[in-house]
């Protein structure tokens, strides 16, 4: 068992990317009270930096796939589509009728 200190944890990269990423969709979906929003943000940062400090330098010649590689993905990309939950409010139109 691999201990908080020892570099080979077995967390990547990827793990790093992964744990952004949730913390993304847990925020848009509204998971976090509002005493929890600063240190969850502070958090995302410190995850943002890290992953920023081994992204691969930026160079010319790589192609737009291996650049982005190691930067977070846009948590759209992840997201399972939303289903409406049962105790929420129907979207109703905006009273037009059809004659």
């Amino acid at each position: 068992m691999a201990s908080s200190s020892d570099p080979d944890s077995g967390v990547t990269i990827q793990d790093l990317t992964a744990c952004v990423n949730l913390i993304d969709v847990c925020s848009r979906r509204g998971a976090f009270q509002g005493t929890e929003l600063e240190s969850v943000g502070l958090l995302r940062k410190k995850l943002t930096k890290i992953l920023e400090a081994h992204a691969p330098p930026e160079s010319e010649e790589s192609t737009p796939a291996s650049s982005t590689a190691a930067a977070p993905a846009s948590s759209t990309d992840t997201d399972p589509p939303e289903t409406p939950r049962e105790d929420a409010p129907k979207k109703r139109g905006k009273g037009k009728t059809k004659a």
